[in-house]
């Protein structure tokens, strides 16, 4: 069929009975491709009929449709062509393809028509029934022919323009495009199309002028308000954050393409709200939304309007400023925007909730000449603002940097990979019982020694996990570890104590963890009452119903819930009451305090005291001396973990360990 429809010099195309295009011949390649269009635009698997309807050809539409649903044998009109050189009219055939009797598409064919075709009578009916705007003038400007959409268009009827110039009835067009292209295509007798926005009305037109004969000029124009309004929701969804209404990431990354290719300076600051999925885990989704926009609320409303404020994404902000914006900042206006957080946000219960903000900054081009490097300057910076998280504080990027950030992407890179080689090993802690010195139960804590960097401090790893979310698959693997060797040591040694694990809220928070948590018990055939898990006290501890309910279900399923560092994080008492709880860990901090602050001693006694009232288990980290040994033995503490009795130790110390215990 290819090569029949080729041979054809008519534009043929054939559709399917949806409408979509099945073949083309080259006739109507090249027309496509004479008008300004592709061969893809108009060629197989473009719906034909929705060009049609969304094009000026809403009756060929209509025609095509009957022909596809077998109301006509036929259809055929003639039509104006606007093409950027010169109008032409073209005649419009359509007749059904029929194979075994049934319509199963459509044969479509255009060809080029001269003015001989048509009489007077054609080009009138065809003039004051197309769907685009059409009129006349003369070559004073002076109005001589309107058709019925055009009069719909410009709102006046044919008697009161007709005679009249444009520039009288339309004072909106001297000194815009419509006058340059009017002037343009009357003087050099040339075509013209384009594309304007009239003001007086607000409507967008496309327009198409060519000369006429009698030395005045022929104009179709079409409305494109819709396709402008579709174009500008389009920009809007691409552009701007539909939460906060902000620009976006890419709305960002433009502005500041635009600045440097203008070789203009500027500051650029990132904002990033601590803790933050936090308020997620804790009280919703939702809620955090609502707390995102009053944040951008905030933010906006503290700016100049010489600054820029976007929206990275999630829970960060980027204000790009002129660059001696930092100085200005640092001196007067950092505490305001550090400040901006200070007033409560208010949790759907009505508590208030504390949110703080890190602030970073890097300048261009000192800092780096693309919006990428850029971007990657704050965030470097922004991770020594997380560790310093001092307020009031905005930390500018400094080369040295770089070298702190390349060192957390290998960590993360490294991370789980290296947990499998010796790299990554897991130590062991007794609790001992202050009684007998016998050992009671072992944390479970992980060390690494990484090729390149030596050893990595716990809390180093243990947060680039925690940002990088790997935090929940690390401790799986520290749990099963862990609870491979808690074999060996029964099997071996007969030890049938505790041994504890370091989880976080979130990880209690995440179902799928929880059940892993009872799978895992299960597999290794752990009795009930010896895995511990230690959650460190903090907001979402605290505050969250459903760790409450998760912790519950743990417990009686036979896990031992302790509360870690307790005493230092976001204490609300009464969350002792209502949690399932077994186990106070009291923090190292308070221990320190024996023979050193008679305060500090009343703090910890305080503490001890609570935990007992509670009825709740006891152990004190971080025992060193005989003198802190006594002191918690006259409190009645009864379990302590520390340098005093052991430090971390491998497997095989440990095992040495249960040797000398049992000797």
């Amino acid at each position: 069929m290819q090569e029949t429809i080729d041979a054809l010099p008519y534009q043929i195309a054939v559709i399917d009975q949806n409408g979509f295009i099945q073949y083309v011949n080259k006739a109507w390649q090249q027309f496509t491709l004479d008008n300004g269009g592709t061969v893809e635009s108009t060629g197989p698997g473009v719906n034909y009929l929705a060009i049609l309807e969304n094009g000026s050809a809403k009756n060929d539409a209509q025609g095509l449709r009957a022909i596809l649903n077998g109301e006509k044998t036929a259809y055929e009109s003639k039509y104006p062509c606007h093409t950027p050189d010169e109008l032409r009219w073209y005649y419009f055939h359509a007749q059904p393809l029929i194979q075994h009797g049934d319509i199963t598409g459509a044969v479509v064919n255009h060809r080029l028509i001269g003015s001989e075709e048509l009489n007077s009578r054609d080009i009138y009916q065809i003039i004051e029934n197309m769907n685009d705007a059409m009129f006349t003038v003369d070559d004073k400007y002076r109005f001589t022919y309107i058709n019925q959409q055009a009069e719909s268009e410009m709102r006046f009827s044919r008697s009161e323009l007709l005679g009249e110039t444009m520039w009288e009835m339309f004072p909106g067009m001297p000194d815009s495009d419509f006058e340059q292209n009017y002037v343009h295509a009357m003087s050099k007798r040339v075509p013209a199309q384009f594309e304007a926005l009239y003001p007086p009305s607000g409507n967008w037109y496309e327009v198409s002028i060519y000369p006429h004969d009698d030395g005045g000029l022929i104009t179709f124009f079409r409305n494109k308000n819709k396709e402008k309004h579709v174009d500008s929701l389009l920009w809007q969804s691409q552009h701007f954050d539909p939460m906060t209404g902000l620009p976006n990431r890419r709305h960002i990354y433009r502005y500041m393409e635009d600045l440097i290719t203008a070789a203009e300076p500027f500051c650029l600051f990132y904002f990033d709200l601590d803790h933050f999925q936090l308020i997620n885990d804790v009280y919703g989704h939702d809620f955090g939304d609502e707390v995102m926009q009053e944040a951008a609320s905030r933010l906006r409303w503290s700016l100049t309007e010489q600054m820029f404020l976007g929206r990275l994404g999630g829970d960060e902000f980027i204000i790009i400023a002129e660059p001696d914006a930092l100085k200005q900042l640092t001196a007067k206006q950092s505490e305001k925007l550090s400040r901006l957080f200070d007033m409560p946000f208010y949790s759907p219960d009505g508590k208030p909730i504390q949110i703080h903000a890190s602030i970073s900054s890097a300048i261009h081009p000192e800092d780096g000449n693309s919006p990428s490097a850029m971007i990657t300057a704050v965030d470097t910076a922004m991770h020594e603002a997380k560790k310093q998280r001092k307020d009031e504080t905005i930390v500018a990027y400094q080369a040295t940097m770089k070298e702190m950030m390349e060192r957390r992407i290998t960590i993360e890179s490294d991370l789980l990979e290296h947990f499998d080689s010796g790299d990554y090993f897991l130590v062991y802690q007794p609790q001992v019982s202050l009684i007998t010195e016998t050992i009671c139960g072992v944390e479970v804590l992980s060390r690494w020694h990484h090729p390149v960097y030596g050893m990595i401090p716990p809390p180093e790893f243990i947060s680039v996990a925690e940002s990088a979310g790997k935090s929940s698959r690390l401790t799986k693997k520290i749990i099963h570890a862990g609870l491979h060797a808690y074999q060996t040591w029964t099997n071996e040694t007969g030890f049938n104590g505790k041994i504890a694990f370091n989880v976080s809220a979130s990880m209690i928070a995440n179902e799928s963890f929880n059940h892993f948590l009872i799978d895992v018990k299960e597999r290794y055939n752990i009795a009930d009452g010896i895995i511990e898990l230690e959650i460190t006290e903090n907001a979402q501890l605290t505050a969250s119903q459903a760790i409450k309910q998760a912790l519950t279900t743990l417990r009686s399923e036979g896990f031992l819930i302790a509360v870690d560092d307790f005493g230092t994080g976001f204490s609300s008492i009464d969350y002792l009451i209502d949690f399932p709880i077994d186990i106070l860990k009291i923090d190292k901090t308070f221990i320190d305090q024996i023979g050193v602050s008679k305060r500090g001693e009343s703090v910890l006694r305080s503490l001890i005291s609570l935990g007992k009232s509670l009825e709740l288990d006891i152990v004190v980290e971080g025992l060193e001396t005989d003198r802190e040994r006594r002191f918690l033995i006259e409190e009645g503490c009864t379990l302590a973990q520390g340098y005093y009795f052991d430090k971390p130790m491998t497997h095989d110390d440990l095992m040495r360990r249960f040797a000398d215990y049992q000797q």
